[in-house]
């Protein structure tokens, strides 16, 4: 019988950070399908904005707008939308 050994507080922090980093990309990098399907179904609109209000905020101050602009405009693209980013 193996008897496990216990989580160190390092590893648990570890994964703690992990997790809350790879969560934090994830939401990153939703906001452009979720423009996508908001362009194509003509729904959540009103939902998307205010979900991603708090990465709009915090790229707008950051030299990252350019980037999330242009990869915001990608998925438009894709979904045949005019740009309506500024």
């Amino acid at each position: 019988m193996d008897l496990e050994k216990p989580l160190s507080l390092g590893s648990i922090a570890t994964r703690v950070i992990s997790t809350l980093v790879g969560v934090l990309l994830l939401y990153i990098l939703s906001v452009g399908p979720a423009c996508y399907i908001a362009a194509k179904t003509g729904r959540g609109g009103p939902l998307i904005e205010t979900l991603y209000t708090p990465l709009v905020w915090a790229v707008q101050r950051t030299p990252l707008i350019d980037p999330m602009t242009a990869y915001v405009e990608f998925w438009l693209r894709l979904a045949g939308t005019p740009r309506v980013m500024p």
